[in-house]
């Protein structure tokens, strides 16, 4: 990874991670790989993910709430994996609503990625989503 990149449907900015940052690391990227098709079986089908280490320097998508109310993110600064898989994905329509009749919406398969973050410290898997990125 040579540049900072920004996932705006997630609400994450991911940044190359320095060389002290890098060295931390205790898993490498095919473990992560490993990690994230164990959790994300269906996503590892057509085999073509990139993976690449970065450091989380924003994130507003995954935290826990503080005794006021407010956001805390727990994945700032995190040594991260994010493994990217180009692919489809499928749009549901509404579920059903009990006491109507109506024509289901139909499924709209559409061209996405697909992201899954894991700790390069733990091995854990922190978070992942789909949709289209760019």
């Amino acid at each position: 990874m040579s540049k900072t990149l920004s996932y705006p449907l997630d609400g994450d900015t991911f940044a190359p991670p320095t060389a002290a940052q890098a060295a931390a690391a205790t898993i490498t990227s095919s473990d992560a790989f490993a990690m994230a098709c164990k959790d994300f079986a269906n996503w590892c089908t057509n085999g073509q993910a990139t993976v690449f280490l970065a450091s989380v320097t924003l994130s507003t998508s995954f935290g826990t709430e503080a005794e006021d109310g407010s956001f805390v993110p727990t994945l700032d600064g995190t040594l991260t994996y994010v493994i990217e898989w180009p692919g489809q994905c499928v749009n549901h329509g509404p579920g059903a609503i009990p006491g109507v009749t109506a024509k289901p919406a139909p499924l709209v398969v559409r061209d996405c990625t697909r992201v899954v973050y894991v700790n390069a410290i733990t091995g854990e898997g922190v978070g992942g989503f789909s949709g289209v990125l760019r």
